[in-house]
């Protein structure tokens, strides 16, 4: 396992993951698996460089199940809460500046604790304000 990655599991099967801005890396390191719908990666590079402009493939369709999410941290605070869909909870984290979290399945919810700023990325396209989302009771 690697030093910074935190991964959640439920029923066997990772969920979630928490990476720490404390990951060592030298170059660029890849924090995912290889078949998983979102590829993340950490740059550290200690001199200049300049990566050649490029395409990334997609040799055959691509088809997904599950919409993911990665919530970055760039200032203050959050607790992440993963829910089963059964409404129990698996885990809770709190995640600070510079840490992130990769919420792969299963349902969450996020407290912002205080003044905080995040930066969201999920997978698109996105279906409407009607059909984004499914609250547990």
């Amino acid at each position: 396992m690697i030093r910074g990655v935190e991964p959640i599991l439920y029923q066997k099967k990772e969920v979630a993951c928490v990476y720490r801005r404390t990951i060592p890396v030298s170059g660029i390191r890849f924090l995912t698996k290889p078949d998983n719908a979102f590829q993340i990666g950490l740059h550290n590079r200690k001199q200049p460089i300049k990566l050649p402009a490029h395409i990334h493939n997609c040799p055959t369709p691509l088809s997904i199940s599950e919409i993911q999410e990665v919530l970055y941290v760039i200032k203050g605070k959050i607790r992440v809460t993963i829910v089963s869909e059964e409404n129990a909870v698996i885990a809770k984290k709190l995640l600070s500046a510079g840490d992130a979290i990769l919420l792969k399945s299963q349902a969450h919810s996020v407290e912002f604790l205080g003044n905080a700023r995040v930066f969201e990325i999920k997978q698109g396209p996105y279906p409407g304000e009607a059909h984004a989302k499914h609250y547990l009771s």
